[in-house]
């Protein structure tokens, strides 16, 4: 009896499978580079009625482009880029946000080393918490963690882009002021 969930395992593998639009046939076909696998034994795999050897996880990982730690469902970070891993598990940021946040750094420019002046600003306030709350209070997420908007909020959301903007205006004039 396997430790992990074999169906979360299963709907993993299909998910990436289908992701890369290949049938069961062309994984099997992507897997013969690596170990041998019979079509039915994906099928099982997939639909979490057959546990697997640690040599087919590490196949099934490099074949996808993702960490077996994925694929066992003990990360929902693909990457292996462990500066990346770092960023998404310290600080629960999408894979997207860590990326953006890693050129950003590389990112020499004036307009960037003032975007991250004010984002570091704005963590150093002593009201971000309740800034951010208020942000949130406006906004409804979907299951894929897509903000959907209030359509009540119309007012709300002035007030809040009003407030966003006085912030950032009073962080902006406090970094060119250190300037």
């Amino acid at each position: 009896m396997s430790m992990f969930d074999l169906q979360a395992i299963g709907a993993r593998i299909k998910e990436l499978r289908e992701a890369n639009g290949w049938t069961q046939e062309d994984l099997v076909e992507e897997l013969k580079e690596v170990d041998w696998v019979e079509r039915s034994t994906l099928a099982k795999w997939e639909t979490g009625r057959q546990d697997f050897k640690t040599k087919h996880i590490i196949a099934l990982a490099g074949v996808f482009g993702v960490t077996s730690d994925y694929l066992l469902g003990l990360t929902d970070v693909m990457t292996s880029d462990t500066d990346v891993k770092a960023l998404c598990d310290t600080f629960l940021l999408s894979e997207s946000a860590a990326d953006n946040l890693l050129a950003i750094a590389q990112d020499e420019s004036d307009y960037v080393r003032a975007s991250l002046d004010i984002i570091s600003s704005l963590l150093e306030r002593d009201d971000f918490f309740a800034f951010v709350d208020r942000v949130k209070s406006l906004c409804v997420l979907n299951p894929d963690g897509n903000v959907y908007e209030r359509l009540d909020a119309d007012f709300e959301k002035y007030q809040a882009v009003s407030e966003l903007m006085r912030i950032i205006t009073e962080i902006e004039n406090e970094v060119n002021e250190l300037r």
